[in-house]
């Protein structure tokens, strides 16, 4: 009896460990699915012929993936993991040199002398790769903008996420271009280093830093920023280089993408962009009118700002019984220049959100917001906060 009980012990203890294993099999996979899911990969490649000193910063309360900046020399490849509703953006830094504590100085997107920016921007002019993961119904936003002027060629791919939908080039398609366009730029656009070299292309903002060039005070508006209108046409040189990136602050309906659940490829450098564009003379003239401004509705929704702290204001759109496919928020704080952020849906609130830092008490805040609305899109009258 002891000897049969051994041996059905043995065997109950075989069969226990035997269904051990096999039910912890599959959960440890599912652990592992776990671990990964929430987060989205940014993959950023250096395809220029020098070295690129990578910047990343996140939106208001967003992480600053890989602490905020990194090198990469030519041909080098660097991945980020972010959150799955992460939105922020990064550019890249050129003719850098840091010392061994990572302190030192770029020519242009320098972010206050540090190698790692973790919570600093970019100083314009640079090229952007802007995100908003997770945003309306899910979607991911991003663009590639040259509003802060332009310094090395930049594109958005997506892998994987949603389908493409042939013929809407907007939706999961590369943004930007590997289009270099210092060669070219307007003389009066040109930013030149000690040497002589033109090392990046300003914005007429940062230029000549006027209300009509910077689309603030009475040109805060997509009616009243029209580049057809400037004293010179800047941005059609910038748009006729590269199609897929902003050229000026209201240039939303030709520059905005979207996918659903998208990891993303960021390339410095060319990445199936057409080519250099053609030389322009110097003083370069205004180009023949453009599309027209899209309309501006006045009802259908509520707007308004609040402080939730003492350098913070929070910006709110609602609409008033229809679904908005997204909502843009233009933004001015003082005599800066305009932001332009994506916001966020808020179920609990049923508003489109956005908190931006940086304002003072007492500071005047001019913002509007670009909507889409039944697959139009559309722009609001500029709204006036200042914060108490």
């Amino acid at each position: 009896m002891k000897n049969s009980t051994r041996i059905l012990s043995l065997i109950v203890l075989i069969a226990s460990m035997a269904l051990l294993f096999f039910v912890a099999s599959p959960v440890s996979k599912n652990s592992r699915a776990a671990m990964a899911a929430g987060t989205r990969t940014f993959t950023v490649v250096n395809n220029t012929s020098q070295t690129i000193w990578a910047g990343a910063l996140g939106n208001s309360g967003q992480i600053a993936p890989g602490n905020g900046g990194w090198a990469m020399a030519p041909g080098a490849t660097h991945t980020v993991t972010v959150p799955d509703t992460w939105g922020g953006r990064f550019w890249g830094r050129t003719y850098c040199n840091f010392n061994s504590a990572g302190v030192g100085s770029c020519e242009t997107g320098d972010c206050g002398g540090v190698l790692a920016c973790n919570g600093a921007g970019g100083v314009p002019p640079a090229s952007l790769a802007e995100f908003t993961l997770g945003g309306s119904s899910g979607n991911d936003f991003y663009d590639v903008s040259f509003v802060d002027g332009f310094n090395v060629p930049m594109t958005i791919t997506p892998v994987g996420g949603a389908q493409p939908t042939p013929g809407n080039v907007y939706w999961c398609g590369v943004a930007g271009c590997g289009t270099d366009l210092n060669p070219n730029c307007p003389s009066a656009l040109r930013s030149i280093d000690a040497s002589g070299r033109t090392v990046a292309c300003k914005s007429a903002c940062e230029t000549f830093n006027t209300d009509q060039y910077c689309c603030r005070g009475a040109y805060a508006t997509p009616a009243t920023c029209n580049p057809n209108n400037w004293p010179v046409n800047y941005a059609s040189y910038f748009k006729t280089a590269c199609p897929n990136a902003y050229s000026y602050a209201y240039d939303d309906p030709t520059s905005t993408f979207q996918d659903k659940g998208a990891s993303f490829k960021i390339t410095f450098g060319p990445a199936g962009g057409g080519g250099i564009p053609t030389p322009t003379p110097p003083g370069p003239t205004p180009t023949p009118p453009g599309p027209t401004p899209t309309p501006t509705p006045g009802s259908g929704f509520s707007w308004g700002a609040n402080s939730v702290s003492a350098t913070q204001g929070q910006f709110w759109f609602s609409p008033s019984g229809w679904t908005a496919g997204y909502v843009i928020l233009h933004y001015v704080v003082g005599n800066n220049g305009q932001q332009n952020v994506y916001t966020t849906y808020n179920s609990s609130t049923a508003r489109w959100e956005y908190t931006a830092s940086g304002i003072s008490s007492g500071q005047v805040v001019k913002y509007s917001f670009t909507y889409q609305k039944g697959g139009l899109q559309y722009d609001t009258s500029l709204y006036t906060w200042t914060h108490p």
